[in-house]
């Protein structure tokens, strides 16, 4: 597409007719139409860790958030080389970088002076936040959303244990305990620093708790340890809450997660606000804005748990 830019006249010549009294000089002349190419619709280039039905989620829910003139140039970095990846972004000169995953947003980190956006990172390590140009979505609902349909699920909880690493979930455990006081929850929280420590610090909780809040804290959750405190939940009949459905399908009772593709949408919308001018250093990360609850009926059963039909209805129930 072209637009023009530039009317340049040129005279080539000119015809004498003469009639009495009247000279007429008819001057011909080209108009030459300078042109230039139209200004480019803008490129973000979606960088995507792994092809994953979440990701591709995000990715598809991110699109639809967009207006439909921009391009969105996608590059999944498990089908390529690892040096090759910046290279392509760099080359496709885009005006912002959505970063699917935790992997995508490590290597779009070593950007210069092109806004991050990111999704679906599990955990985004504190010297992201620094980074100027680095916002987006965490993949956590509000805790004192999480509080209320905890709540809604199980009327009869008053007590919560946790266990966490200050520098990984502090921040949440601190949001929990503000939540949890004002739902008339009491919330017994111990510091833990080692995967080894896990077991017995959650033993000595075992008489205090009626449910475990496992944390997506990264210090703390390994095979070892989830496998302790799925066996834990049976033989002590205390109930845990997670944060991924992956572990209710394993063995614990309930989950409050984020859904994949409204979290595309809603980054969708913060890079709309990027694209208008907004500065995304001055752009706080946001907790995730929708969520899932994931029910395992079999663990309910086993744990003498009762959940109402209305519960049960605006669940995920695994079976």
């Amino acid at each position: 597409m072209y637009r023009i830019s530039l009317a340049t006249i040129f005279f080539h010549g000119y015809v004498v007719l003469k009639k009495p009294r009247l000279t007429i000089i008819l001057l011909t002349f080209s108009i030459f139409l300078i042109t230039s190419p139209a200004e480019a619709d803008p490129t973000i280039v979606a960088l995507q860790s792994v092809k994953a039905p979440p990701y591709n989620e995000a990715f598809n829910g991110f699109k639809e958030a967009l207006d439909p003139n921009v391009n969105i140039q996608r590059i999944i970095l498990s089908d390529l080389p690892a040096r090759n990846s910046l290279s392509l972004v760099r080359e496709a000169e885009p005006v912002l970088v959505l970063a699917i995953g935790i992997d995508a947003l490590s290597r779009a980190k070593n950007l210069q002076n092109t806004p991050i956006v990111h999704v679906m990172a599990r955990a985004v390590p504190g010297d992201f936040s620094s980074q100027g140009q680095i916002t987006g979505v965490k993949m956590i609902v509000n805790p004192d959303r999480q509080v209320k349909m905890l709540k809604e699920s199980l009327p009869r909880i008053t007590s919560i244990g946790l266990l966490h690493d200050p520098e990984q979930t502090g921040g949440m455990v601190w949001n929990i305990k503000q939540a949890a006081a004002e739902n008339g929850i009491s919330v017994v929280a111990k510091e833990v620093f080692r995967a080894q420590n896990v077991p017995p610090s959650v033993m000595l909780m075992k008489e205090k708790v009626d449910l475990f809040w496992m944390l997506p804290d990264l210090t703390l959750i390994t095979p070892e340890t989830v496998e302790f405190l799925l066996m834990f939940s049976v033989e002590s009949k205390i109930p845990i809450l997670t944060f991924s459905k992956k572990y209710v399908e394993k063995g614990a009772l309930l989950s409050i997660g984020v859904a994949p593709f409204e979290m595309g949408r809603q980054a969708g919308g913060m890079a709309e606000k990027i694209l208008s001018g907004a500065d995304a250093a001055s752009m706080p990360c946001q907790n995730a804005k929708k969520a899932i609850l994931a029910i395992n009926m079999k663990i309910a059963k086993k744990l003498g748990i009762h959940l109402s039909q209305d519960v049960l209805e605006r669940a995920l129930i695994i079976k």
